[in-house]
């Protein structure tokens, strides 16, 4: 098994870096992981946010498997504690 991280376009957030490569630090002495950064929409200021949001969904979808294993991490998603997220 191995888990990729698939990032839409590049944040500027030094934190949100530096929180993706402790993770990835910690993570790899168990499993095989990767990062994957998808290119950002190019002229996407004159696009609306819905817009952007499904482009960059397509984007994603297009790079998929149809036997991956997807989660998605979203700020306005649910909170799990470890323990739930390892079940």
């Amino acid at each position: 098994m191995k888990i990729v991280l698939l990032l839409t376009g590049k944040t500027k957030e030094q934190y949100i870096n530096d929180g993706i490569r402790d993770y990835e630090r910690r993570v790899k002495k168990y499993i095989s992981f990767e990062i994957f950064t998808l290119p950002g929409l190019k002229n996407s200021g004159n696009l609306t946010n819905a817009e952007v949001k499904l482009r960059e969904g397509e984007k994603i979808i297009s790079w998929l498997n149809s036997d991956d294993y997807v989660i998605l991490l979203d700020e306005k998603g649910t909170e799990f504690a470890t323990s739930e997220m390892a079940k």
